[in-house]
């Protein structure tokens, strides 16, 4: 995870509302709160909630933290394929 995600860093400013978007698509489809996630990531609720309002970036430490969290596949978070059922083939 951490290697794909280093190879996006430098597009976090295109990336940034579409990752808010899509942070908190993924969190409501799991049926978590902002709340359930903070506790499974260790992440404060209110980062959190800048990360989906897109008042601050999220770091790669947290991404990751994020990712794992939600189960998701990294390429479905930061948006480089359309349906999270898709899977690299490695």
């Amino acid at each position: 995870i951490a290697i794909v995600i280093k190879k996006f860093v430098h597009f976090f400013a295109y990336l940034g509302g579409f990752i808010m978007s899509r942070l908190k698509e993924i969190r409501e489809n799991r049926g978590f709160s902002q709340g359930d996630l903070a506790r499974k990531t260790g992440i404060m609720q209110a980062t959190i909630s800048k990360y989906e309002s897109g008042y601050c970036k999220i770091s790669e430490e947290n991404m990751i933290k994020l990712i794992k969290a939600l189960e998701t596949n990294a390429d479905y978070f930061l948006g480089l394929i359309d349906h999270e059922e898709e899977k690299e083939t490695k």
